[in-house]
């Protein structure tokens, strides 16, 4: 049996009663002289609440997709607005120093060369992959991830622009844009 109102076709399975939809919750007549009763008025519906809660969830749903796709895109389509680091910049020959733990096809590495870069800050670099000696390093520092950078004496896991930053406040100087 076919639902008149949503389409849904009824399985075995189905938990409700044969009168009722399983999908719409709408209901229809048991008998063939119902059927016919019911064509002539409006059609008979459950009051379970359950398509309310379901539009709702389907909305919020949504949303938080649509949420979720802006922040990726915004984060992932400028990946160069490095604004809290914008107009700064280390004063030459003066800074810790700087070594970064990496890989080549990493993405968050590419976003923390950028944001050295950007600071001018001079640092060494050591594939993880590549370099066996590098690996031991960062297996000891307590690397699990790249990248891994450290600072001086401090070790920064993942891309932190906001931890390499305050690690590099003391060194860093505002630059005036012409």
């Amino acid at each position: 049996m076919q639902c008149r109102k949503c389409g849904h076709v009824r399985t075995r399975f189905d938990p409700l009663p044969d009168t009722q939809c399983a999908d719409c919750g709408a209901t229809y007549p048991a008998t063939e002289q119902d059927s016919i009763a019911l064509e002539r008025n409006s059609p008979v519906r459950a009051t379970s609440g359950r398509e309310e809660t379901g539009g709702a969830l389907k909305w919020a749903l949504k949303l938080f997709t649509i949420l979720v796709v802006v922040v990726l895109v915004r984060h992932w389509m400028f990946p160069g607005e490095l604004a809290k680091a914008e107009g700064k910049q280390i004063v030459a020959g003066q800074q810790p120093e700087v070594v970064l733990y990496a890989t080549s096809w990493c993405g968050y590495c590419a976003k923390t060369r950028q944001l050295l870069k950007q600071l001018r800050v001079e640092y060494t670099e050591y594939d993880i992959e590549k370099d066996g000696a590098a690996n031991a390093r960062f297996q000891q520092l307590g690397g699990r991830g790249v990248p891994l950078t450290v600072i001086g004496n401090d070790v920064v896991r993942g891309f932190d622009e906001d931890e390499i930053l305050i690690l590099l406040e003391p060194w860093l100087t505002s630059v005036t844009k012409t």
